[in-house]
C-alpha cells in the first residue's frame, strides 16, 4: 500500500481567566509558566497555584489549519522531505 505523508499547521491562542487567592495581586506574581495546558502562576513568597487551560477542543477552528504540506516517501517509507507533493 502506497502512502503520504501529510503536516497540518495550526495557530491559534488561548485566553484563560485566573482567579488569583484571596489577598493577592498582580504586584505578587513572580512568574507564570504553561507547561501541558496547566497555567502556574509563582508568587514572590514562594506560594504557587495552578490552573488548567480551557478546554482546546472547543476553541480551535480544526476545520482550517494555516499551512498545509505533504511529503512523498522514500524508499523506506519514511516522509521524504526534501520531496514536496504541493511545491
Amino acid at each position: 500500500m502506497k502512502n503520504i505523508h501529510v503536516e497540518t499547521s495550526y495557530n491559534f491562542s488561548l485566553i484563560t481567566k485566573v482567579n488569583l487567592p484571596e489577598g493577592k495581586t498582580e504586584e505578587d506574581i513572580d512568574q507564570i509558566d504553561v507547561k501541558y495546558s496547566t497555567i502556574i502562576v509563582l508568587f514572590k513568597d514562594g506560594t504557587q497555584i495552578e490552573q488548567d487551560e480551557i478546554d482546546l477542543d472547543d476553541n480551535i477552528d480544526w476545520k482550517r489549519p494555516d499551512r498545509i504540506v505533504s511529503y512523498y516517501n522514500d524508499s523506506e517509507g519514511f516522509a521524504d522531505f526534501e520531496r514536496r507533493i504541493d511545491k
